[in-house]
């Protein structure tokens, strides 16, 4: 069983549609985050968590330029063509034949030293509780892992328990707090970071809790 959402790396044809994304998630974020910089910025990276489906007026992602054949299989598409495409970076033109693929959720990551550290992760409310936020953070430490980094860290609200849940499962621990940091409410921050992920302890524990993943919500396609 797959399941029906997957990641990919942020693209710049994505620049119009993810700030929408993410002002829907965080209404109350200030600044907002520059996207078109971010994806110049050579210690950030951004994935994305988006629905399989087709729909026509969702944010579109070029997959082929042979305009008489339709994929089959989603899946197997993504697999084949999405790569290749993205480092053709084609143009939209007559011939070109479109998959639609709706973003509902982002993580952000910058990498300082031997630190990956997660600046944003965010599912649109109405995609909450399918596995995307844990498919975003099991992402995002799969990079971190390709990246070489030794620890992840974060910070998180204090009145946030869900998410410290999350954290907390995949070795996330409390270290310390930032007061009034989040500038809407004056809200306090728990500091969370890992044990070393590079372990080997920790990356069999991380395995397990892919698996767990995979067989509460289905395979993912994880491109990151």
């Amino acid at each position: 069983m797959y399941m029906p959402y997957s990641l990919r790396q942020l693209e710049p044809l994505d620049i119009k549609t993810v700030p929408e994304i993410e002002r829907a998630i965080f209404p109350t974020l200030w600044p907002r985050t520059s996207f078109k910089k971010e994806l110049k910025n050579k210690m950030a990276k951004y994935l994305v968590a988006y629905a399989n489906e087709n729909n026509q007026d969702k944010n579109k992602i070029i997959i082929s330029n042979e305009s008489d054949k339709k994929p089959h299989n989603i899946f197997n598409t993504i697999w084949e063509h999405l790569s290749n495409i993205y480092q053709q970076r084609h143009l939209y033109g007559d011939n070109t034949q479109i998959l639609t693929l709706e973003i509902i959720g982002l993580v952000g990551t910058w990498y300082m030293t031997d630190e990956a550290h997660i600046t944003t992760i965010g599912v649109l409310s109405e995609h909450r509780r399918k596995g995307i936020g844990e498919l975003l953070l099991i992402g995002c430490i799969e990079q971190a892992l390709a990246s070489k980094s030794r620890v992840v860290t974060l910070e998180v609200r204090v009145s946030n328990i869900e998410a410290q849940g999350l954290y907390k499962k995949y070795g996330f621990a409390i270290v310390g707090q930032r007061k009034r940091y989040y500038s809407d409410n004056n809200e306090d921050a728990l500091i969370m970071t890992t044990n070393p992920i590079n372990q080997n302890s920790y990356q069999t524990k991380f395995h397990n809790l892919i698996e767990n993943h995979k067989k509460n919500w289905g395979e993912s396609v994880r491109m990151t």
